[in-house]
Parts: C-alpha cells; sequence; structure tokens
C-alpha cells in the first residue's frame, strides 16, 4: 500500500499549488465581475490551451506551462483606438478606485486564504518538530554561547517558537545582527541565550550552530529485513542506553562513535514495539551491515534514467578511499581561566594526551577519563610547524572544565588521517593517525592533495607511503597499496523517531488569533528574505523556482493534510508578497501606476507604459530564469 501512498502524496502537490494560483486569480475574477468589468480569459497556467470550456462571455482554460495563471478582462493592455473605452465593461472606462482594487483582488484573496485557513487547521492542531535544542556544532556561536543539550526554545528575539525549524530561520533573517533565545532548561529554568551567527559561505547565509535533539524519547524506527531487524529490534522500542557511552552523550552521537571506531554496539532497549512484553528493558548486541555504494561513473541522462527505470543501485560517480582528514583543530575555547594554564589556541591540534593519540573530537575526554588525577598531564600540541610540549596540573573537576572549555572538531588542511572502517585504505592497512606524505608519484602536504591523487588514480592501485608513530613515540615509513573503490558505510536499519508536539488552539477566538499572528509573522519573514536579499545577508542562491516548491510541498504533504494547508497558507502570503511588489506586468506594478495616475490627474502615456511592461517582462522572466538555475542545481546536478 505504500505506492498508493506515494501516489496520493504526488497528486496532493499540483493540487496545492493549482488552489493558491486559482486562489489569487479568483480574487481578480471576483474584482473584475464586481466592477462590472467583462473577464474574457480566466486561465491557470501560460501558453497553449490544453483544456477548456466557455461560459458567458469567458472562457475557463487549462494551459501547458503550471507557472501562474491570468485573468484576461476587456480593454487590458490594448491601444486605446483599438478599444472601445466609453462601453460600461471595458477596464479602462472604470475609475482608478475600481481599477485599483480590480489588480489588488489576487493579493487580497490570498491573504483572505491564509487568514481563513490558519484558523481551521490550528482549531485541529498542526505537528511540529519539538524546538529542542541538540549539542550544538563545536566551536560555533551557540557552543560559545553555552547552548546545551536539551534546553527548549520558547522564543526568539520575543517571537514565539512553534517548531525547531523557526529558530534558525529566525536567527539567519535577524542576521547578522545578534538574536536572543529564551530557552527553558532541563531543569525547568528560563533562561536567555545572545547568539551571534556567523557567514557560511556554503550556505549562503548566516547561521548559529545550532541543532535539532533528534533522539530526546529514544524512540526506535526500524526497517524490516534490516540488521536492527534480525538482532530484534522494532518499531516504538526505546533506547535507553549505549552501553560504553561517555556520560551526557546524545544517543545518535554516541552510536555514531562506536560505528566510527569499529567497536561492538551494545544497546540497552525497553520494549514498546511488536517485541515482548511493554517495559521490558533488555541488552541487544547490533552488529551493522557494511554495504559498499559501487563507483560507476553516470552522466545526468544516465542518472535521470536509472531513477525512473527504478534503478536501486545507489553509485558514486569518482573511487574513494574511506579516508578523512583527523577531527583533532581546536576550533575554539570559550574560557581561557579552564584551561589551568594550558596555552591552546583556536589552529591548534591537539596530538595527543598523556602520549595517547588525539584523533576524533571526544578523544580529549576520553584520554583524560582514563588518567588517575589529580596529576599532571601531559599534552602534545601542533601550532604550525611547531611541536609543543606542555604539562599542567589537572583533578577531576579541573578536567571536566578543560573539556567543557574547549571546542575540537575537523579540518580539511592536515595530512594525519582517519580510516573508516571497511574503506580501501582500511583494508589495505592504513590506520588512524597516518600522516601521508606520497600516493603514488604525488607528494601530499595536506588533505586536498590525497582528494586530487585519489581522483587522479581512479580506481588503478596506488602506492601509499604513509609515516606511522611507532611504540617508542617515533615515526617510521610505510609503504601501502590502495586501490580505490567504493564508499563503505555501516548500515544498522534504524533511526530515531522524530519528536514532535502539537501546536492546538484552545478555542474560536485563540484560532482566530494564532491565524493573525502566523499570517504576519510570515507576511515579516518574507520582507526580511527580501532586505537579506539586497543586503547580502542572504545569498540568490537560497531563492528556489517551481522545483523547489513541489519538493517542499511534497515534505509537507507526507506530514498530513494539517501541515500541508500550513505550508499553502505560507505559499499564498509568498505569492501575496511578490505580486504586490512594484515590478511592471505583476500586480504591484499595476497598482503603482494607478497611484500615479491619481496623483498626476492623468493615465500614464503608452509610451512609458509600453517601456515599463517590456522592463518588466525582462525582470520576470530573469527571475525564472535564475530561480530555475537554482532548482537545477540543487535538485538535479548536485
Amino acid at each position: 500500500m505504500d505506492w498508493l501512498l506515494g501516489i496520493y502524496h504526488a497528486l496532493l502537490v499540483p493540487f496545492g499549488i493549482g488552489l493558491v494560483i486559482f486562489v489569487h486569480e479568483l480574487g481578480h475574477f471576483l474584482a473584475a465581475r464586481r466592477c462590472g468589468v467583462r473577464v474574457e480569459t480566466f486561465s491557470l497556467g501560460f501558453g497553449p490551451r490544453v483544456y477548456g470550456w466557455k461560459r458567458g462571455d469567458t472562457t475557463y482554460q487549462l494551459a501547458l506551462v503550471p507557472l501562474g495563471g491570468f485573468v484576461q478582462m476587456k480593454g487590458e493592455g490594448g491601444p486605446k483606438e483599438e478599444g472601445a473605452p466609453g462601453e460600461p465593461d471595458d477596464l479602462r472606462s472604470k475609475s482608478v478606485g475600481a481599477r485599483f482594487l480590480i489588480f489588488s483582488g489576487g493579493v487580497l484573496m490570498n491573504l483572505a486564504f491564509a487568514l481563513l485557513v490558519f484558523p481551521i487547521i490550528f482549531s485541529v492542531g498542526v505537528p511540529f518538530e519539538s524546538p529542542t535544542l541538540g549539542a550544538p556544532v563545536p566551536g560555533s556561536a551557540a557552543w560559545k554561547a553555552g547552548v546545551e543539550t536539551g534546553m527548549r526554545v520558547l522564543a526568539v528575539d520575543g517571537d514565539e517558537v512553534r517548531g525547531y525549524a523557526d529558530i534558525p530561520t529566525a536567527v539567519a533573517l535577524h542576521a547578522p545582527a545578534a538574536s536572543t533565545l529564551t530557552v527553558r532548561t532541563k531543569a525547568g529554568e528560563t533562561r536567555q541565550i545572545v547568539l551571534q551567527p556567523e557567514w557560511r559561505a556554503e550556505l549562503g547565509l548566516y547561521e548559529a550552530g545550532l541543532r535539532e535533539w533528534r533522539d530526546p524519547r529514544g524512540t526506535l524506527v526500524v526497517l524490516p529485513g534490516s540488521a536492527a531487524a534480525a538482532a530484534g529490534l522494532s518499531s516504538g522500542d526505546r533506547l535507553v542506553e549505549v552501553v560504553g557511552a561517555p556520560a551526557g552523550v546524545e544517543l545518535e552521537q554516541a552510536i555514531e562513535d562506536r560505528l566510527r571506531r569499529d567497536e561492538p554496539l551494545l544497546l540497552v532497549v525497553e520494549s514498546g514495539g511488536d517485541g515482548a512484553t511493554d517495559g521490558a528493558r533488555r541488552q541487544v548486541e547490533l552488529t551493522p551491515r557494511r554495504s559498499e555504494v559501487h563507483v560507476e561513473r553516470r552522466n545526468f541522462l544516465q542518472r535521470q534514467w536509472a531513477r525512473l527505470s527504478g534503478d536501486e543501485r545507489e553509485v558514486v560517480d569518482a573511487p574513494m578511499a574511506g579516508i578523512e582528514s583527523a577531527h583533532n583543530a581546536v576550533l575554539a575555547v570559550r574560557d581561557d581561566a579552564a584551561l589551568g594554564g594550558l596555552d591552546l589556541r583556536p589552529g591548534d591540534r591537539l596530538r595527543s594526551v598523556q602520549g595517547a593519540s588525539v584523533l576524533l573530537p571526544r578523544d580529549l575526554g576520553r584520554r583524560l577519563a582514563e588518567i588517575s588525577l589529580p596529576s599532571k598531564v601531559g599534552f602534545e600540541i601542533e601550532r604550525g610547524a611547531t611541536l609543543l610540549m606542555a604539562e599542567v596540573e589537572l583533578d577531576r573537576e579541573g578536567a571536566r572544565r578543560l573539556v567543557e572549555a574547549v571546542a575540537i572538531g575537523g579540518a580539511l588542511e592536515h595530512d594525519r588521517v582517519l580510516a573508516n572502517p571497511g574503506g580501501a585504505a582500511a583494508r589495505a592497512g592504513v590506520v588512524d593517525g597516518d600522516r601521508v606524505v606520497k600516493i603514488g608519484e604525488a607528494r601530499i602536504e595536506r588533505f586536498s592533495d590525497m582528494a586530487t591523487a585519489i581522483k587522479n588514480a581512479g580506481a588503478e592501485p596506488r602506492t601509499w607511503a604513509v609515516m606511522r608513530r611507532t611504540a617508542d613515540g617515533r615515526e617510521a615509513e610505510v609503504q601501502l597499496e590502495v586501490a580505490a573503490g567504493g564508499f563503505v558505510r555501516p548500515d544498522l536499519g534504524l533511526a530515531f523517531e522524530g519528536a514532535e508536539h502539537i501546536v492546538r488552539a484552545d478555542g474560536p477566538l485563540d484560532a482566530i488569533a494564532i491565524g493573525l499572528s502566523s499570517s504576519w509573522r510570515f507576511l515579516v519573514e518574507t520582507g526580511r528574505v527580501l532586505k537579506g536579499l539586497f543586503q547580502g545577508s542572504v545569498a540568490g542562491s537560497n531563492v528556489g523556482g517551481i522545483l523547489t516548491i513541489g519538493a517542499v510541498s511534497h515534505t509537507f504533504a507526507e506530514s498530513g493534510l494539517a501541515k500541508f494547508f500550513f505550508f499553502l497558507c505560507i505559499l499564498s502570503l509568498n505569492l501575496a508578497v511578490l505580486n504586490i511588489l512594484p515590478i511592471p506586468v505583476l500586480d504591484g506594478g499595476h497598482l503603482f501606476f494607478l497611484l500615479v495616475e491619481k496623483l498626476k490627474g492623468s493615465p500614464v502615456s503608452d509610451r512609458v507604459m509600453g517601456w515599463s511592461q517590456t522592463v518588466g517582462v525582462v525582470l520576470v522572466v530573469s527571475l525564472m530564469v535564475y530561480v530555475t538555475y537554482n532548482d537545477l542545481v540543487r535538485y538535479l546536478f548536485r
């Protein structure tokens, strides 16, 4: 039955988008009829007619290009000598006020749609992702500000938050200024946290490094026939603990750490699905299935044909060796006093603690936990080309403060690597911490050199020269034959059920209030997006066209009708804002010229109107080409 549900969701998308367009054009139609103007054509879509009929003086049609619609009225856009301006049903015979109502009818109808539908769906209840924060990105603005796992965001800059998606959106649109988060901690305390977001060029907007808490309840979704199902897990079971994981680590992160280290995965699970007695706890040993995504170069047309033909094989377009840069770079320090005198700076690399290598972010805490404290602890720090040795006195509390004060992560420009379990490099004998100095004839100085050498080699075996630490702390060269292949990944067949909550109005008046506030919020956010585009705080690459609208519509359709109509309200409001912009050929352009006519006492000349319409068409077509290009890059050519 899944395929029937897929068809249902797929059909909802054109229905929803068509409904919003229909509502807009209906506004023009009703306003024109109310003012006594003859409507000659009511069209959904542009271009050649696909289907239509005529009733009275009006032709109703569906056109080939589903990128909008139009209402063609008598006397609209034609030279004066060809019309009959004196006729009562001609648009040009109407007053400025009547024409203003007609051209603003679509915008007013889009606003009315949102104001009507918002209260209805909030009376029923709309599901949103829980606005609860997970561990922030190490070194990010959220990390520096002290955001902790489990904090629930109540408001951003005073605006109420309903779902997690509201949080990064509000922060990005308020940037480059700092945002104030009102949060409730796990202990129930209400606090305010100030975030200063940072520009992310790859995203084209400002970001604070916030993360959604995906596993607050630990409820599992298990794929039938997967390794998790074979181990006896069922959807609805609750993961209580990952045995051996450090205290305070999120369950999802604890699983990833275990998989990354190729360590046994022992889970404590509370039954709640199709298994034994509800609430009973048991231990489950889970062994992942490692599958290789094979290498096959496919061009664009081949990839699209594979999708259409149901070819489920996953491919990568270039051979991979299964390596990544060691994650031991110091990204930020938020409390110098907590370092206990240790000279550790952003940009350094923490190589070892008491002689034990640091290669992953959590290794600092692990190494300190293995040491008997209080005692002097030795640190090996790489600062540029200099290797520094430091020693500080730490007790258990000092170690905890040190770990919390330092953000450690990855940095690409480094020659020391991690070998992903099961990958080509690991199979050939490369181990975590090796320093690659040569691949074939190519000398390696940084990680990007490795990526280039692997790409140039293709699937042909190459001799890798790596420097490896020996037991006495020295480095010795080891030569290995590595043949790059596909990407090997562990497959557990499970995920965490997303945390949701239902936003529901307490009564009719509350539903109306929520509808009004929601409409106003999205109008303000749309205005902030436009402002950000002009100021450069939001990159144009974030703007999408019909493919983006379709993809987002499908996602909301899968979340239920209430969430789908919530999205349609947003789409309707965005359409209203877009059409009110003073661009010729759009409704806003007509309204602007009507205001000019009212002020000067006569219509704009045919010459000015003709040139402005030409400029308007160029602007609109250019915008459509640009957003279509963004869509192609985002969905087809990535």
